[in-house]
């Protein structure tokens, strides 16, 4: 289970801050050769920090990670999950929870096939794979702004992955709820990680193989409420076609 602290008294950031703050983090971020290390060792590439917008907070010794909302009916950062070097979590202050995702490439692509999964690690190893993929800062946190986002752009498959705990089991069901919702979507499904995984990048790190992998989801998809079960294939065949993992990109850092 993931789980961010958050200031609640602090008052929300305006766009101008935000967009000067992010501007700071990610030219702190993508200065420093050691804190592009620290992802690229857990199989993140610098590709993938730049499209999510990873930056860093000097001042907290701190990894930011932008989360977005909707506003004027346009995805835009509203503040910044915070992950230290010894990983433990501290939300930015004044930031209100949001979706993680390579918000450039979605608005580009309109992609109407997703993956949800839980914090940044988890959605970058989905998003390197050809997942149009969200995350959420933690667990039960932003359900509201995955709705919108979903009412807005109205996709018609949607796969959710869980934490393999109690935790995560009941947070991926409670966003499966609220999405259900949605009159768009053809197929609702939920995966949880094989018993020797504890999560999406322990997952995808260690099963290198595409068809082995996709197996592996075969076997853990749980359909969602009364959609058709004909449609559990369907939209597990949608996810590899992208990329896959054998294109993974992982762009080593210049010595």
């Amino acid at each position: 289970m993931k789980k961010a602290k958050e200031k609640k008294d602090t008052p929300a950031l305006d766009p101008a801050t935000i967009k000067a703050m992010q501007d700071e983090f990610a030219t702190a971020m993508m200065s420093s050769r050691d804190n592009l290390n620290h992802f690229y060792e857990m199989g993140i590439s610098v590709s993938t920090i730049h499209r999510f917008g990873i930056g860093w907070d000097a001042k907290v010794e701190r990894f930011t990670i932008p989360m977005y909302g909707m506003r004027d009916e346009k995805m835009e950062i509203t503040g910044w999950a915070g992950r230290k070097l010894d990983g433990s979590q501290l939300t930015v202050a004044g930031s209100k929870a949001g979706l993680i995702t390579a918000s450039s490439e979605f608005e580009r692509w309109k992609c109407r096939h997703w993956v949800f999964s839980e914090g940044f690690t988890d959605t970058a190893m989905l998003h390197q794979m050809g997942y149009q993929a969200f995350g959420r800062p933690g667990t039960g946190v932003a359900i509201d702004v995955a709705a919108a986002v979903a009412r807005k752009w109205l996709p018609t498959k949607i796969l959710i992955f869980a934490d393999n705990d109690e935790p995560g089991d009941r947070g991926a069901k409670k966003l499966a709820k609220a999405l259900s919702e949605i009159s768009s979507i053809e197929y609702l499904g939920i995966i949880r990680p094989p018993e020797a995984f504890k999560d999406v990048r322990d997952w995808t790190s260690k099963e290198r193989n595409v068809k082995f992998f996709q197996n592996q989801m075969e076997e853990s998809i749980t359909g969602f409420g009364d959609y058709p079960h004909s449609l559990w294939m369907d939209a597990i065949q949608f996810i590899s076609n992208a990329r896959g993992l054998e294109r993974l990109d992982r762009d080593r850092v210049n010595a």
